[in-house]
C-alpha cells in the first residue's frame, strides 16, 4: 500500500483532531523523579504547528487556518543557544510573537522553562498575553533559583488562569531557597483551581495559594508549620482534590500538630492520595498525616508505596473513626505498590464499610478475597456484611492472584443476592477460557489498564 496515498486520503476533518492531539501533547517527564532530573534530560521537541506548515501546501493551510494548534507556547531553548546568544532571544525566541497572533485571542498554555532563559526576557515576550493565559508551567532547576522567577510575576494579571505548575528540574533533600519567596499573582486568581508543586515549595498563605480546588504537594521540600498549614488549607475552603507526594516522617516533623485535638478541617475534600517517598528506606507510618485532618466528606482514597503493616495502622486509624462526626464514607480505595502480603482482617471492613470500588495495582488482593468468602456464621459474629456495595473491582499486576478464588467470590455473593461485580483483569488472567465463560456469566469482564 503506498503510505502517502493513504496519508492523503485523510480527510480534513481527521487531520484536524490528529494535529491538535499532537499539539496538545504533554511535556515529557522523569517518572523516575526524583532519581532523575525532571525534564533536562529529555530532547527539545520541534515546533509541532511549525512542523506541520512544513509538510505540504494541504497541510500549511489546515495548520494556519487552526488557531487552536497555536495556543499551545512552549518558550524554552537549548544550552548550546543559551551559551551562544545569553540574552538575545530575537534569534532563538522570534516564533513566539508568531504564535499568540495566530492563536486569535484563544485561551493559552504557556510552559516556561527558566533553566536556559533570562526571566526577565523570556517575560518580555509572554507577558503582553497574561490575560488570555489558561495554564501555566514555571519550570526551574531547583528550588534555590525560584524566587526571582516568582518575583517577575509578582503584580501580574491572570484573570483566566484555572491551572498552575511550578516544578523544579532537581530535588534533593535539604535544598531550600536562600532568599524569601514572595507572594505572585497578587492582582488576584479569580478563576484558579488547580496549584501542583513539584520539588518547590511557595510562601504558604498568600497568593496564590488561595480557593483551590485541587492542589498537589510532591517533594515540597520544606513544609510549613501546623498554624501556617492550616491557615493555608483554610484559605481553600472548597478544596475538593489532595496530592500528597513525600517524606511522611519529614512532613509530620515540619508541621509539628500541636495535640490529638488541634486538626486542620477540609470539609470538601472528596479525594486524598498519598504517594510514599522513602528516604534511606525507613518507615512510613502514614496515620500521623492522616491525624492532621477532618475530611469527612472522602469518597476516594489511593495509597501508594506501603508495606503491609503500615496498611494494617491505615486501616485501624479509619475503624477508630468509626461513631464520630469525622468518619469518612469512603467509596473507592486504591491501593498501589504494597510491600508484602497483606492480612486477612475484617478491620478493612470496619474502616471502609460503604466501599463501591477496589482497585489493587502491583498489590496482593488474596486478603480482600479471603475476607469477602466469610461465611454467615463470622458475618453474624462480626455483625457487618462484608462490602455489600462493593460493584466494582481491579486487580492489575498481582503476582499471587488465584482466579478459582475469585470465581468462589463470585458465587459466594451471587448466594447473598450482593450486586454484581465489574472486574477488571490482566490479560493473562482472561486466557483460562472456561473460568472467565463462568464469570462473565455472573459479571462484567474488562482488561486492567496500566
Amino acid at each position: 500500500m503506498d503510505m502517502r496515498t493513504t496519508i492523503r486520503s485523510l480527510p480534513n476533518e481527521l487531520l484536524e483532531i490528529i494535529f491538535e492531539h499532537g499539539s496538545s501533547s504533554s511535556l515529557p517527564m522523569a517518572e523516575q523523579y526524583p532519581l532523575l532530573p525532571l525534564f533536562s534530560k529529555f530532547p527539545l521537541s520541534p515546533l509541532f504547528p511549525t512542523a506541520l506548515s512544513q509538510v505540504c501546501h494541504r497541510w500549511r493551510c489546515l495548520a494556519l487556518n487552526m488557531p487552536s494548534l497555536w495556543r499551545y507556547i512552549h518558550v524554552t531553548r537549548s544550552a548550546e543557544s543559551h551559551r551562544r546568544l545569553k540574552s538575545d532571544l530575537r534569534r532563538s525566541l522570534e516564533w513566539v510573537s508568531i504564535y499568540l497572533h495566530r492563536s486569535e485571542g484563544l485561551p493559552l498554555r504557556i510552559v516556561l522553562d527558566c533553566t536556559h532563559l533570562p526571566i526577565a526576557s523570556a517575560m518580555s515576550l509572554i507577558i503582553v498575553a497574561s490575560r488570555r493565559w489558561h495554564s501555566l508551567t514555571i519550570l526551574v532547576s531547583h528550588v534555590g533559583t525560584l524566587s526571582p522567577v516568582l518575583s517577575s510575576f509578582r503584580s501580574t494579571p491572570v484573570p483566566q488562569l484555572e491551572y498552575l505548575t511550578v516544578a523544579a528540574d532537581i530535588y534533593r533533600e535539604g535544598i531550600i531557597s536562600t532568599q524569601p519567596l514572595p507572594a505572585f499573582f497578587t492582582a488576584g486568581t479569580p478563576q484558579l483551581v488547580s496549584l501542583r508543586l513539584k520539588g518547590v515549595y511557595l510562601a504558604w498563605n498568600g497568593p496564590p495559594l488561595t480557593g483551590l480546588v485541587t492542589l498537589e504537594l510532591r517533594f515540597t521540600t520544606r513544609w510549613p508549620s501546623f498554624n501556617e498549614l492550616r491557615d493555608m488549607f483554610a484559605a481553600s475552603p472548597l478544596l475538593r482534590r489532595l496530592v500528597i507526594q513525600d517524606d511522611i516522617g519529614s512532613i509530620v516533623r515540619n508541621v509539628a500538630q500541636p495535640d490529638s485535638k488541634s486538626i486542620i478541617d477540609l470539609p470538601h475534600l472528596q479525594s486524598l492520595s498519598i504517594q510514599i517517598y522513602r528516604v534511606r528506606q525507613g518507615d512510613a507510618d502514614v496515620t500521623p498525616l492522616l491525624k492532621l485532618f477532618s475530611m469527612p466528606m472522602l469518597e476516594t482514597l489511593s495509597l501508594q508505596g506501603l508495606r503491609a503493616l503500615e496498611w494494617v495502622r491505615v486501616t485501624h486509624h479509619f475503624k477508630m473513626l468509626k461513631d464520630t462526626v469525622n468518619f469518612p464514607s469512603i467509596k473507592t480505595l486504591h491501593l498501589l505498590d504494597v510491600q508484602g502480603q497483606i492480612q486477612t482482617n475484617v478491620a478493612m471492613c470496619e474502616a471502609f464499610p460503604r466501599l463501591s470500588t477496589l482497585k489493587l495495582t502491583q498489590a496482593s488482593s488474596k486478603a480482600f478475597l479471603e475476607l469477602m468468602l466469610e461465611d454467615a456464621e463470622h458475618m453474624n459474629h462480626w455483625k457487618l456484611p462484608i462490602w455489600p456495595n462493593l460493584t466494582r473491582m481491579i486487580i492489575h499486576g498481582d503476582e499471587n492472584f488465584s482466579l478459582p478464588l475469585l470465581q468462589s467470590v463470585v458465587n459466594f455473593r451471587q448466594a447473598l443476592h450482593r450486586p454484581s461485580l465489574t472486574l477488571a483483569l490482566d490479560e493473562a488472567y482472561l486466557q483460562d477460557q472456561k473460568r472467565m465463560d463462568w464469570l462473565k456469566r455472573f459479571s462484567t469482564l474488562s482488561l486492567a489498564e496500566d
